[in-house]
C-alpha cells in the first residue's frame, strides 16, 4: 500500500490485530474529545469526525492505486459507522455537551458550546449523506465496474446500506417513516435493487433490538402494506424472473437472497403472516405463492437458503386458537381501519380466517415442494449439498406444518410428492441433510399405513455408523461421505434415529421386531465376515432405541410376557453363538452388551432360564475380554481409542442390571465361578486402563447382591472372600505409597489416583452390600433378624481390619484431592441409617474420628475439608431429626437427655462443624474474621463503624460447603444450628455461628464465582423457611432478629443482580429468596426496602418501568404474586439489560412492552 493518511493507517493496524489501534477505533466510537489547544478554534473529534477522514482517505488512495488492498478497511469502517450510527443524534448531542462541559483548560460560553455541538450534527449529516449516495449510486452495483472502488465490494456495500437503516431507527419512528415513505418508496424506479433490499432488510433487524426507539415496531407495522407491496414483492419478481440471465445472475441472485431475508425479518419484527402477505401481493397483482415457488428452482444456495428461513419464519404452528397482539395490529393496517372499527374482529376470528387461508397456501406449497424432488436428485449428483439441505428443511417445514391437514383431510390433494422428497432427503449421505428430513418423516408416518415398511430400511441404513476397510481390517470413517466426525454421528443418532425408530416402532411393532430380527440372525450367521459386523451393530442399536417401549408394559406386571418374546428369543440364540469377528470391532461389543443391558427385564422377568444364562455369560465373558482384549498392536484398539463408552464398561452395567434384578438366579456354583473369574480380571484390566473405577463398582454392585442372597452359611465366607482382593490392594499400594512419599513427590504422584479408587471401590462394596441385604431381608420376612445383624457384623468386622490402614491414609494422604474425595465417598457411603445398636454408635464415633484426622490445619491444603463437609451434610440429612429433638429438650433441662446417643451424635457433629470452620476461617473473608464486637458494642454485623480493609474470601470451595452444610441444617435441626458458637467454646447466645454464616451469604452474594452464590441464596431461603415456617417462637424471633439486619441488603443487591449482575442460572433461586423475604417483611415496611433498590443505577428501565416495578413487588409482599411469577420477571429484567448498545433501554419499544403487560398485571 502506498502512503496513507493517518485514519487509513489506523484501519491498516488495526485490521492487523494492533491493540493500540483497536482500542483507539472502540474510544472514537463511544466518546468525544475537545481539542482546546487554540482557545480561539476549539473544536470536538470523535466517530463521525474519523469517519468523515477516513472515507476521504480512501477515496484519495484508490484514484492513484486502485481498491485490491482496501476492501477490509471500507468493511471495518462502516462496521464503525454502524456503531456510532446506533446513538440517537440526541444522544450525540449529548455527548458532545459532557466533553464540552468536562474540558478543565476551556470553558465556553452556551453560545460556543451550542455551535460546537451543531457543528458536529452537521457532520454527522454530511457523513450520513455521502453514505447515502455511495449505496445508491448505481456506479457501485454495476459488477462490470465493480473493480473500480472498495466501496462496491457486496459485504462493505450491505453494511454502508444498514449504516443508513441504523441512523434512521435511532433517529426515531418519524425518521424511519420519512426514510421509507418520502425516500425510498418515491424513488424505487432510480435506486438500485441491491441497495433497497439492503435497507429493508436492516431496518426489520434494526427494528428488532431491544433498544429500538418506542414507536418503531408500531411505524413497521403502519409500512407492512408499502413494504411488501411496493418494494419486495416486485425486487423477488425482477430478480427471480431473471434469475437465469448470465451477465447479472449472480448479482440477480444476492437480491432475490437480500430481498428474502428482509421478507423473513419484516415478518419476525411485526408477525406478517404468510395469509397476510399473499393477500398485500394479490392487491398488487403478484401472485406471492407463485413467486416463491419460482425460487425453489434457483440454484444459488444463497436463494434456496433465504427461502428455507422464510418459510420456518412464516409457517409455524399455533395452538393457542388466537393469534397475536402484533398479528392483529398488523391485521388492522392492512386492512387501513381505524381501532375502532377495528374492534368487531376479535383474535379467535382472525386465527380462523387465516388457518383457512393458510390451508390454502399450504396446498400449493406441497405440489410445488414436491416437485423438487427431482432437482433434489439432480443437485445431490452434482455435489450440490447447500441446496439439498435447504430443500430438506423447505420440506420438512411445510411437511410439519400440513400435518394435521393431511391427516383431517382438509388439505387435499395428497403428499406424495413431498413424502418422495423427504426421503430422498432422509436417505443422503451426509447427516446434516437426512437429520432435517428423518425428523418430519417420522410425524408423517401416519398420513399412510404402508409409509412405515419404507421409513424403516432408510433408518435401518442410516444407522450404520461410516467406516472402511483396509483389507480385512475396520476402522472408522473420518468425516467423509457422513460430512461429520464419529461424535456428531452418534448425537445424530441418539437424538434424531431413537426418535424416528420409536415411531416406527409404534405404527407397526410387529413388522419393526421382524426385521430388525431377521437382521440380527443374518449378521450372526457363520460366514459373517468383519464388514458385517457393522451392520450387527446398527441392527442392535435400533432393537436397544426401542427397549424403553417394550419394557414398559412389563414393568407396569401387564400381560406382558409374549410381548415380542419370539423374536428377542431368536435374537439371543443368534448372539449365542458369539460371531467371530466380534473381538475386531469393539463398536458392535459394547452394541451387544448395551442390548443385553436395555432387555434385562425382559431376561430377568419373562426370559427361559437359558436366555437368561446366554445373555450372562455374554457379559460376563465381554468383561474377561478385558483382560487380554484390544492392545495397542491391535488395529482395533484404535477404533476403542474413539468409543466414549467402551464395550467393557457396557459388559459391566449390563452384568449388574442382570445380578441385581434376579441374584437368585445366579447364586449357582458355575455363575458365582464366572463371577470370581470376572472380579479377577478386573484388576488386570485396572492395570491396562481398559476398566474405570466406574466399571469396577458397576461389576461391584451387581456381585454384592448375588452373595447377599446366598444361605447364611455361604454368606459370610464368599462376602470376604470377595473382599479380600480390595484389602489386600488397599495395604500393598498403602506400604507403596508411604516409600514413595520418602523418595520425593514424582514417585508418590502415580500411585495416588490407584489408591483414591481402591479406597472408592471399597466404600461402594460396603454400601451395596448392605443395601442388598436389606433389600433380600424386605424380600423375605424371615430373614429379618438374621440379615440386619449379619449387615453390621461383615461390615464391621470387614473394616476392622482395615481401620488402621484407612487412618494411616486420612492422617497422611487426605490432602490430596483424589484421596479426599474417596474418604468423603467413603464416610458419606458408611453413614448408617439407623442408630438402633451399641456397635452402631461405635462405629459412627469411629466415624467421626476419621473425618477429624482429616481436618486440616490453617497452613495445609484445604482439599479434605470439602470430604467432611459431605459426611457432616449426610450425618444431618438422616439424624438431623434427632438432634433437633434433643436441642430442643436442652433448652429447657440442660441435664435432660445429657446421655442419650443423640445427644452424643450432636456434640461430635458440633465439634466437627467448628474444628473444620476453624481450620479455614482465615480464608473466608471478613465475615469469619471480625471480632464479635464493634462499634459502640453492636454486634458485627450491625456496627456503624466500617473494619479498616473488608477482605474477600480467598477459600470459595470450602465457603460454598459451609452454606451446603448449613442449609441442611436449617432444614433438619435449625435450633442445634441456631445455638451453634461461632467457635468453640464460644457465646451461644452473643455470638452463633449462623449471625456470622449469614452476613458472609450476604457479602458473597454477587462474587463471580456463582456457586458460592448458589450455596449462599439457598442457604438464606433455607433460614428465612424455618422463620416463616418453624412452630417455635423462640426461634422464629431470633431469626427475624438476625434477618431483619440485612434484609435491606438483600433486596438491593438482588434486584441490582436481575439487572444483569446475576449469573444468569441463579435468576431462579434469586427470585425465590426475594419472593421469601419480602413475604416475611413487616407489610408497613417492604416498600422501604424495594424502592430505594429500584433507585439503584443499574436498573436502566426508566421511571415507568420503576413504578410498575414497585407496584409489582408491593404485591410479592402481599403473597398475590408467586414465586414462580417472580422468577418470569426476573427472567424479563435480566434479559432487557443484557445490551451493550448506545441507544436508551428506558426509552425502547421492549420497555414500553414491559410496563404496559406489568401494568395490565398480565404476570
Amino acid at each position: 500500500m502506498a502512503q496513507v493518511g493517518p485514519a487509513l493507517d489506523v484501519l491498516n493496524r488495526a485490521l492487523g490485530g494492533d491493540d493500540g489501534a483497536l482500542s483507539f477505533l472502540d474510544r472514537t466510537s463511544s466518546i468525544y474529545i475537545l481539542d482546546a489547544t487554540d482557545s480561539s478554534k476549539p473544536k470536538t473529534y470523535g466517530g463521525w469526525n474519523f469517519i468523515h477522514q477516513a472515507m476521504n482517505e480512501i477515496e484519495r488512495n484508490e484514484i492513484g492505486h486502485g481498491n485490491a488492498s482496501l476492501v477490509g478497511h471500507v468493511q471495518l469502517l462502516a462496521t464503525m459507522a454502524q456503531r456510532v450510527a446506533r446513538r440517537s443524534p440526541s444522544t450525540d448531542r449529548s455527548l458532545v455537551a459532557t466533553c464540552i462541559a468536562n474540558a478543565a483548560q476551556y470553558h465556553a460560553s452556551e453560545a460556543e458550546a451550542e455551535a460546537l455541538i451543531s457543528l458536529n450534527s452537521e457532520i454527522r449529516e454530511i457523513v450520513m449523506g455521502r453514505i447515502a449516495a455511495m449505496a445508491f449510486d448505481f456506479s457501485f452495483h454495476n459488477q462490470q465496474n465493480a473493480c473500480k472502488s472498495a466501496f462496491s465490494d457486496h459485504v462493505a456495500m450491505e453494511k454502508l446500506c444498514s449504516v443508513l437503516a441504523v441512523n434512521a431507527v435511532a433517529s426515531g419512528p418519524n425518521a424511519v417513516n420519512h426514510f421509507m415513505k418520502e425516500w425510498i418508496i418515491p424513488s424505487l424506479a432510480s435506486l438500485p435493487p441491491f441497495a433497497v433490499a439492503c435497507v429493508t432488510y436492516h431496518l426489520a433487524i434494526e427494528a428488532q433490538s431491544k433498544t429500538s426507539p418506542a414507536g418503531t415496531k408500531e411505524v413497521l407495522h403502519s409500512l407492512s402494506y408499502a413494504v411488501i407491496g411496493y418494494v419486495l414483492a416486485p425486487l423477488l419478481v425482477h430478480s427471480i424472473g431473471e434469475n437465469s440471465d448470465p451477465p447479472n445472475y449472480d448479482w440477480n441472485c444476492r437480491v432475490a437472497s437480500i430481498s428474502l431475508r428482509a421478507l423473513e425479518r419484516w415478518c419476525t419484527v411485526t408477525d406478517l403472516s404468510l395469509p397476510q402477505i399473499k393477500h398485500i401481493c394479490a392487491k398488487r397483482q403478484v401472485n406471492f405463492v407463485a413467486v416463491i415457488s419460482d425460487a425453489l428452482y434457483s440454484d444459488s444456495d444463497l436463494v434456496v437458503e433465504a427461502m428455507a428461513e422464510l418459510l420456518e419464519v412464516c409457517i409455524r404452528e399455533n395452538r393457542e386458537g388466537k393469534v397475536s397482539k402484533e398479528r392483529m395490529t398488523q391485521a388492522r393496517y392492512i386492512m387501513e381501519v381505524d381501532e375502532d372499527a377495528f374492534r368487531s374482529i376479535t383474535a379467535e376470528d382472525l386465527f380462523r380466517i387465516e388457518a383457512k387461508e393458510m390451508e390454502d397456501v399450504l396446498t400449493e406449497l406441497i405440489t410445488a415442494v414436491g416437485l423438487q424432488r427431482i432437482r433434489f436428485s439432480e443437485r445431490q449428483a452434482k455435489g450440490d449439498h447447500g441446496v439439498c439441505r435447504n430443500l430438506a428443511r423447505i420440506g420438512a417445514t411445510v411437511g410439519s406444518a400440513a400435518l394435521v391437514g393431511l391427516l383431517s383431510g382438509q388439505i387435499s390433494g395428497g403428499a406424495s410428492g413431498l413424502l418422495e422428497l423427504l426421503m430422498k432427503a432422509g436417505a443422503h449421505p451426509h447427516v446434516h441433510i437426512s437429520s432435517v428430513a428423518i425428523v418430519v418423516l417420522s410425524q408423517l408416518l401416519s398420513i399412510d399405513s404402508s409409509f412405515s415398511p419404507r421409513l424403516l430400511p432408510l433408518l435401518q441404513h442410516r444407522a450404520i455408523i461410516p467406516y472402511v476397510l483396509n483389507g480385512t481390517v475396520p476402522s472408522l470413517a473420518a468425516g467423509g461421505s457422513s460430512g461429520v466426525d464419529f461424535y456428531e454421528f452418534e448425537n445424530f443418532r441418539q437424538n434424531v434415529l431413537v426418535e424416528a425408530l420409536l415411531s416406527c416402532y409404534e405404527q407397526n411393532s410387529k413388522y419393526y421386531m421382524d426385521s430388525c430380527t431377521s437382521a440380527v440372525e443374518e449378521f450372526c450367521s457363520s460366514s459373517a465376515t468383519v464388514e458385517v459386523s457393522f451392520q450387527l451393530e446398527a441392527a442392535l442399536f435400533c432393537l436397544s432405541a426401542i427397549a424403553l417401549s417394550v419394557n414398559k408394559p412389563l414393568r407396569k406386571n401387564e400381560k406382558g410376557e409374549n410381548i415380542h418374546a419370539q423374536q428377542l428369543s431368536r435374537c439371543t440364540s443368534a448372539l449365542a453363538t458369539k460371531p467371530v469377528f466380534l473381538p475386531a470391532n469393539p463398536l458392535a461389543l459394547a452394541q451387544l452388551n448395551r442390548f443385553i443391558g436395555m432387555y434385562c427385564s425382559w431376561y430377568t422377568l419373562f426370559a427361559s432360564p437359558q436366555a437368561l444364562d446366554v445373555a450372562f455369560e455374554l457379559s460376563v465373558s465381554t468383561i474377561n475380554m478385558s483382560g487380554t482384549a484390544f492392545s495397542d498392536q491391535e488395529p482395533a484398539s484404535e477404533m476403542l481409542k474413539e468409543m466414549a463408552v467402551t464395550p467393557f464398561s457396557e459388559a459391566a452395567k449390563a452384568t449388574r442390571i442382570l445380578l441385581t434384578r434376579s441374584p437368585k438366579s445366579f447364586a449357582t456354583q458355575n455363575a458365582i465361578s464366572l463371577l470370581a473369574s470376572a472380579w479377577e480380571t478386573s484388576y488386570i484390566a485396572t492395570n491396562r486402563g481398559m476398566l474405570t473405577i466406574e466399571d469396577r463398582e458397576e461389576l461391584c454392585k451387581g456381585i454384592c447382591s448375588v452373595v447377599a442372597s446366598l444361605a447364611d452359611d455361604e454368606r459370610e465366607k464368599s462376602y470376604h472372600a470377595f473382599a479380600t482382593p480390595v484389602v489386600e490392594c488397599l495395604h500393598t499400594l498403602t506400604k507403596q505409597a508411604d516409600a514413595a512419599k520418602q523418595q520425593g513427590l514424582g514417585r508418590l504422584t502415580p500411585l495416588i489416583p490407584r489408591l483414591s479408587d481402591e479406597l472408592r471401590l471399597l466404600s461402594t462394596m460396603v454400601k451395596s452390600f448392605s443395601s442388598a441385604l436389606e433389600k433380600a431381608r424386605i424380600e423375605d420376612a424371615s430373614s429379618h433378624a438374621t440379615a440386619t445383624n449379619f449387615t453390621m457384623q461383615a461390615s464391621v468386622e470387614l473394616l476392622k481390619k482395615l481401620w488402621p490402614c484407612l487412618s494411616h491414609i486420612a492422617a497422611n494422604f487426605s490432602s490430596d484431592k483424589h484421596i479426599s474425595q474417596s474418604l468423603g465417598f467413603f464416610l458419606v457411603g458408611c453413614v448408617p441409617s439407623q442408630l438402633e445398636s451399641y456397635d452402631t454408635v461405635g462405629f459412627v464415633r469411629e466415624l467421626f474420628s476419621l473425618s477429624s484426622s482429616m481436618i486440616p490445619d490453617t497452613n495445609m491444603s484445604k482439599a479434605p475439608l470439602l470430604a467432611v463437609y459431605e459426611f457432616i451434610e449426610r450425618v444431618i440429612d438422616l439424624h438431623g431429626s434427632k438432634i433437633e429433638a434433643v436441642a430442643l429438650l436442652l433448652i429447657e433441662d440442660a441435664t435432660a437427655v445429657s446421655s442419650s446417643t443423640s445427644h452424643e451424635l450432636g456434640k461430635q457433629l458440633e465439634d466437627t462443624i467448628l474444628s473444620s470452620v476453624l481450620s479455614t476461617k482465615g480464608s473466608l473473608g471478613t465475615a469469619w474474621t471480625r471480632d464479635k464486637e464493634q462499634g459502640q458494642g453492636q454486634p458485627a454485623f450491625e456496627s456503624k463503624c466500617k473494619p479498616a480493609t473488608e477482605e474477600k474470601p480467598t477459600d470459595i470451595d470450602s465457603l460454598a460447603a459451609i452454606f451446603t452444610v448449613l442449609s441442611a441444617a436449617a432444614e433438619n435441626c435449625p435450633t442445634f444450628l441456631l445455638y451453634l458458637p461461632a467457635a468453640a467454646g464460644g457465646d451461644r447466645d452473643n455470638d452463633k455461628l449462623i449471625s456470622r454464616a449469614i452476613e458472609s451469604s450476604v457479602a458473597v452474594l454477587v462474587e463471580p464465582d456463582f456457586e458460592v452464590a448458589r450455596t449462599a441464596i439457598l442457604f438464606l431461603i433455607s433460614v428465612i423457611k424455618v422463620m416463616a415456617t418453624a412452630e417455635s417462637q423462640t426461634l422464629r424471633g431470633a431469626l427475624e432478629i438476625i434477618i431483619s439486619r440485612v434484609r435491606g441488603t438483600i433486596v438491593a443487591i438482588l434486584i441490582a443482580g436481575f439487572c444483569g449482575g446475576l449469573h444468569p442460572t441463579l435468576l431462579d433461586p434469586a427470585a425465590t429468596l426475594l419472593h421469601q423475604i419480602l413475604g416475611t417483611c413487616p407489610p408497613q415496611d417492604a416498600a422501604s426496602y424495594y424502592e430505594p433498590a429500584l433507585q439503584q443505577e443499574q436498573f436502566k428501565l426508566g421511571e415507568s418501568a420503576r413504578l410498575v416495578s414497585a407496584k409489582y413487588l408491593s404485591r410479592c409482599c402481599t403473597g398475590d404474586i408467586s414465586d414462580m411469577s417472580l422468577m418470569r420477571y426476573a427472567e424479563e429484567v435480566w434479559d432487557l439489560h443484557q445490551h451493550d448498545e448506545a441507544r436508551s433501554l428506558a426509552d425502547s419499544d421492549r420497555v414500553v412492552e414491559f410496563v404496559e403487560k406489568h401494568s395490565l398485571g398480565l404476570d
